[in-house]
């Protein structure tokens, strides 16, 4: 049997404190102060404060940039802004043998691109974009077409930027103004994978479209301008505003048909007076000549005698009795 030679005994344990909290508030583009709370237990690496901050911070990001901690605004230009107010969190941290430091907020910034325009060749109208706003082409879309006037702009199917004249004719014309009176840098050519500003295509008259419509009662010279016909319905209103004694429709079968009561209609495509000069129907999308007539007969109609054949027999009957009569009393006819 073995015998103890000294008695063990276990002390009282001491009951571990809590990890301290430490503590920094961090405004994002000058919106309310956001608190940061992080447990010094939950943050002994630099990676580990990184973690536990962004979890906490709306709208920023942290990271180590050259060694330093940095906390970014998510969004770019003039309105972006940092602003760190520390509690304890960083001043309470171990760098490099001392406390850390809160280095002054370096400003966001942004570049202000300019164009200028005429439209119609008026004035120069003068559009300045912050670049952060237009950073699609949806969004310089956007903003370029809240400040021009008198014009639209567009994206074609060819990834172009187009800008259209709100008006029609040869007073219709796009400059976009490039060097003298621009401020720098100017919008266009400082695009990504810009070429080169293409010529621009001035304005021209609409077309003048003409036929001579006969409704039966000597022709009709009937005019149309183009630009105020681009669909059937369109067409075919300014064509009734002018044949005033017939009537033009669209047919279930997608057909331009033109009455005018019994009469003959006679449709002579002619070119126009104007310039150019356009024949009316062979210009429509998808005209096949020839034009066919379709109510060159005769209207409905009943004739009616001037008396009844029951009615006739009637008045020959009495014209005999009276002839009868006149002879019993004198003798002779």
């Amino acid at each position: 049997m073995a015998a103890l030679a000294h008695t063990a005994t276990i002390e009282t344990a001491t009951a571990g404190a809590d990890s301290p909290t430490f503590e920094a508030t961090v405004s994002v583009n000058a919106g309310s102060a956001q608190t940061i709370e992080v447990a010094g237990s939950s943050a002994q690496t630099f990676s580990q404060l990184i973690i536990a901050m962004n979890s906490q911070i709306t709208g920023a990001l942290t990271s180590i940039v050259g060694g330093d901690l940095r906390v970014t605004s998510n969004t770019t230009g003039v309105a972006s802004s940092i602003d760190i107010v520390d509690v304890d969190l960083f001043s309470s941290m171990s760098v490099g043998g001392g406390a850390g430091t809160i280095l002054a907020a370096v400003a966001g910034t942004g570049v202000t691109y300019f164009q200028n325009f005429a439209v119609n060749g008026g004035g120069t109208q003068s559009i300045s974009i912050i670049g952060d706003d237009a950073q699609t082409f949806s969004q310089l879309i956007d903003a370029l077409d809240a400040n021009i006037t008198g014009a639209s702009v567009s994206l074609t199917t060819g990834d172009e930027i187009r800008i259209v004249s709100d008006s029609t004719g040869i007073g219709s014309s796009i400059d976009i103004l490039t060097g003298v009176g621009v401020g720098s840098p100017e919008i266009f050519v400082s695009m990504s994978d810009f070429s080169a500003l293409e010529t621009p295509i001035d304005g021209v008259d609409a077309t003048s479209y003409e036929a001579l419509i006969d409704l039966g009662n000597g022709d009709r010279l009937v005019n149309i301008i183009g630009n105020q016909a681009q669909t059937f319905a369109d067409l075919i209103d300014e064509i009734n505003s002018q044949i005033t004694s017939g009537f033009i429709a669209s047919t279930p079968g997608g057909d331009l048909q033109i009455t005018a009561g019994n009469n003959t209609v006679t449709v002579t495509d002619v070119l126009g007076t104007g310039s150019p000069e356009t024949p009316l129907f062979a210009s429509l999308t998808g005209f096949v000549p020839p034009f066919i007539p379709l109510n060159t007969g005769e209207g409905s109609h009943q004739i009616v005698p001037p008396f009844r054949d029951d009615a006739w027999v009637q008045l020959e009957t009495i014209k005999k009795e009276l002839i009868d009569a006149r002879d019993k009393n004198s003798g002779t006819i």
